[in-house]
């Protein structure tokens, strides 16, 4: 417990004084006095103690060092030992109630100020320090000898409370009168000083004041924080041989355990980025096999990944990091989200394997924190800024990655469903009975189970009751008479009935799988898996005796989304044009590779030359091949699309590219409303097939405008009336060709089941979201299914390339540097008619198309 330091100011003399008045009476002057003194001194003392019972707290509760922030020299402290300090200022400021005056109203005044610091109840602080500072005179006029204390505290408690103004006017106005300060205090201030810098980004002037304060810092816990600071900020500005020096400093200065691990961390790391990987290898990998870091052994197993692949070593890379993931508990409860991010970095820069590594961006996002400009991070952080080693984007990288996955997998099952489809009738028919003796081996394993289960049950549960086997059929099971516990081994692993039961319900799990390594990654990430057979599944000749009996008796499977018919045939190739512009759209608009997006672009423009996406594709080409800064491939790929699409909307996009003058055609409005009054005319008149047909029609040239919207609300309208409120008929196919609907973006919820009407309203909320048609289409959604559709998140794949025109739009636009942009001129937006109504007569005001 510290000294009061009113103890101190009266020397021996006050000693004196006291022990010659303490036998005078309490009734005389002199003993009036010595009562006062002695509450006073018990009213601090109790307050002081209630303080230093709060500070101990602290020191008991430190946080964790996180090498995902910059270390605070001088930490905010909120957070513990609350009672103690609200303890601490209701006693202080008893003192004060009842002593005002006194020489010793400092002593309480800063008390109570750093009572407050500590609760993090700044304003209050702020104004007790500055009564210390500015205002408190003794009774000789003299200012208070805690002063320089005060001006520490003071300056801590601006920068906690994130007044950057006030605390950069503070520190300009001490150091420009410093003469009433010494070198330890100029120290102490230039640390608290640092840490605001820290704040403010300003790495040049933190490490300037970091080290011309390090050489007057007496305190051995200051001086390795603010060494640890110091290499975080080099580090920070790239002088990594500073930062090196900096961080051996940490750890030379004998701070706590986890500073110190900390800092022998940032000297490896820096010790491989100033040229020296091997080294910095082989003393990671010491840091990893040291018992004492045992708790750490996650966190240190990334670090020392990271520099293994640094070095070009990945596959010992990725053998550390699967092993760690596989050690004990603690590792993969407390760290698996840092071993999954370094995994999957891993395999995207070092392998390339992208499908990989969206596996583990999404096994890491569901493990850390959401990504954000700043990071949640552990008290006594100086800021939320976040350091070089911190993962604050493992969200957006699952996003990332998980739309290029996503559009890998839909183009490998396009691929797989064409390549089955082109097979001549004897190889399908071969191809087809594979499949179904692959049924049938999975319900012999499932009868299999069923056993299993009825030795299960005479132990006392069943495998179901274990989660470890499908339901149990309603065939009879026979049970067998388990060995007796006493003879069974641990765990019954000597148990025959146990043994086999459960590696039943593990094959029904997992499969029989050859012992490989990451077999179940590998099956989880390929696309072929609705029409690819393995050859190790494949059944041997013969084998159809043990699954049943031959062909005849083998279960049918449903091969319908093969495609067998030119129409199939187009529609699947279709999809795989929609599968690979996704997948172009993932390498350069998201992931950032224009070359990858080159290739598949190109492909779409050499083999699917008739399909809807290719217009599209040649003018993406075209915006990819500027991005790749070759200006005059781009002019020609825009040229090209001058010449195959002259009629498209990408035309004119072309042709402002090119800086030529558009062409004058007629309003692409007035043609969609003519278009759809006369189909929906037809329906009116003979709703029939072709009729409706023509609606589809104009849904599909008109897509993304007025007429495409009412076309599809109007064969919507027409499906209701003729189901006439029977729910089944609402239930049913739509009655359209599936090329068709295909083509108007109206697809069902899966492979291999018809199109209904719920489809089409899915389809026309998601097409024209923020107008009156999707929420229509919303209303009538929730009657029919109940289904309420989430806002949207992002942009439409189909629409990715109008992010390209606006980007390059508003750069276009940006105003000169010192001039003021002129304001939008207002556009006159004519009204809309009600969805579903019918269009206005020709020549009226028309609607104007949906952007």
């Amino acid at each position: 417990m510290s000294v009061p330091m009113f103890l101190l100011r009266g020397g021996v003399a006050a000693v004196a004084l006291l022990a010659t008045l303490s036998g005078c009476s309490n009734r005389t002057i002199v003993g009036r006095a010595g009562g006062d003194f002695t509450a006073y001194y018990n009213a601090y003392y109790n307050a002081r103690k209630s303080f230093d019972a709060g500070i101990e707290a602290l020191n008991q509760a430190r946080p964790p060092v996180s090498r995902s922030a910059y270390l605070a020299v001088y930490p905010p402290t909120v957070g513990a030992a609350q009672a103690n300090f609200d303890g601490a200022v209701r006693k202080g400021a008893e003192v004060l109630r009842k002593h005002p005056g006194s020489r010793w109203t400092d002593d309480a005044l800063m008390l109570i100020g750093q009572s407050y610091y500590h609760l993090g109840q700044y304003a209050p602080a702020e104004q007790k320090f500055r009564e210390v500072l500015f205002e408190w005179r003794g009774r000789d006029g003299k200012p208070s000898p805690l002063a320089r204390d005060a001006r520490l505290w003071l300056a801590r408690t601006l920068v906690a409370a994130q007044r950057p103004q006030a605390a950069a006017d503070f520190f300009a106005q001490t150091f420009a009168q410093q003469a009433d300060l010494n070198r330890h205090d100029l120290a102490r201030l230039r640390l608290v000083r640092a840490d605001f810098y820290v704040t403010r980004a300003a790495w040049d002037d933190a490490a300037d004041d970091l080290r011309n304060a390090l050489p007057d810092v007496r305190d051995g816990r200051l001086r390795a924080r603010a060494s640890y600071l110091l290499g975080q900020v080099e580090e920070t500005r790239g002088r990594f041989a500073d930062a090196r020096d900096a961080f051996a400093a940490a750890t030379r200065r004998n701070p706590d355990d986890a500073l110190a691990l900390a800092a022998r961390v940032g000297q490896v790391r820096m010790q491989a980025a100033a040229g020296d990987p091997a080294g910095a290898v082989q003393a990671a990998a010491a840091l990893v096999a040291d018992e004492r870091n045992a708790e750490f052994r996650a966190d240190l197993t990334v670090v020392q990944a990271r520099l293994l692949a640094s070095a070009a070593r990945s596959d010992e890379a990725r053998d550390v990091l699967h092993r760690t993931l596989r050690g004990d508990a603690r590792d993969r409860t407390a760290q698996r989200g840092a071993l999954y991010y370094a995994l999957a970095d891993l395999y995207r820069t070092g392998y390339g394997d992208y499908l990989s590594a969206a596996l583990y961006y999404d096994s890491a996002a569901a493990v850390l924190p959401a990504a954000s400009a700043s990071v949640a991070l552990p008290r006594g952080s100086v800021t939320a800024t976040p350091t070089r080693e911190a993962v604050t984007d493992a969200a957006q990288r699952k996003d990332v990655f998980g739309a290029f996955a996503a559009a890998r997998r839909r183009l490998s099952e396009a691929d797989s469903l064409l390549r089955v489809g082109a097979l001549d009738d004897a190889a399908f028919a071969q191809f087809v009975r594979e499949l179904r003796e692959r049924r049938a081996r999975e319900l012999a394993a499932a009868s299999r189970a069923a056993a299993a289960a009825a030795d299960a049950q005479a132990f006392g549960g069943s495998l179901q009751d274990q989660g470890l086997a499908p339901p149990a059929t309603s065939q009879p099971l026979t049970t067998t008479q388990p060995a007796a516990s006493g003879d069974a081994g641990f765990l019954y692993y000597r148990d025959p009935s146990r043994v086999r039961a459960n590696r039943v319900a593990f094959e029904q799990t997992w499969g029989n799988r050859p012992l490989v390594p990451n077999w179940r990654r590998r099956a989880a990430i390929s696309g072929a898996g609705a029409v690819q057979l393995a050859a190790s599944e494949r059944l041997a000749p013969g084998s159809l005796d043990r699954v049943g009996g031959g062909e005849d008796n083998l279960p049918e499977v449903d091969v319908s989304a093969i495609p067998r018919t030119p129409e199939a045939t187009a529609r699947v190739r279709e999809q795989r044009a929609e599968a690979r512009y996704a997948l172009a759209n993932a390498f350069f608009l998201r992931m950032g590779q224009p070359d990858s997006a080159r290739t598949w672009l190109r492909r779409i423009v050499e083999e699917d030359a008739e399909s809807s996406v290719a217009p599209r594709a040649l003018y993406a080409l075209a915006e990819v091949e500027r991005a790749r800064g070759d200006t005059a491939a781009a002019r020609t790929t825009l040229e090209q699309v001058l010449v195959l699409y002259p009629a498209r909307d990408f035309a004119d996009r072309a042709r402002e590219s090119l800086g030529r003058d558009p062409i004058v055609r007629p309003d692409s409005s007035s043609e969609g409303q003519r278009a759809y009054a006369e189909a929906f005319a037809a329906v009116e008149t003979t709703p029939d097939s072709a009729a409706l047909a023509r609606l589809l029609d104009v849904a599909v040239r008109y897509r993304g405008q007025t007429a495409g919207a009412q076309a599809l609300l109007g064969f919507a309208r027409s499906v209701l009336e003729r189901a006439n409120g029977d729910s089944l008929a609402l239930r049913a196919p739509l009655p359209a060709d599936s090329a068709l609907l295909e083509r108007a973006g109206i697809r069902p919820d899966s492979v291999g089941v018809p199109v209904r009407l719920d489809n089409l309203y899915r389809t026309l909320a998601r097409t024209y979201p923020g107008t009156p048609y999707a929420e229509r289409a919303q209303a009538v959604l929730v009657a029919l299914t109940g289904e309420t559709l989430p806002p949207p998140t992002s942009t439409p794949v189909n629409d990715e390339i109008d992010v390209l025109d606006r980007r390059r739009q508003r750069e276009q636009n940006r105003p000169v540097p010192g001039t003021r942009p002129e304001p939008p001129t207002p556009i006159e937006r004519p009204e809309r008619p009600a969805p579903g109504e019918r269009p206005a007569p020709q020549g009226q005001r028309q609607v104007r198309p949906i952007d």
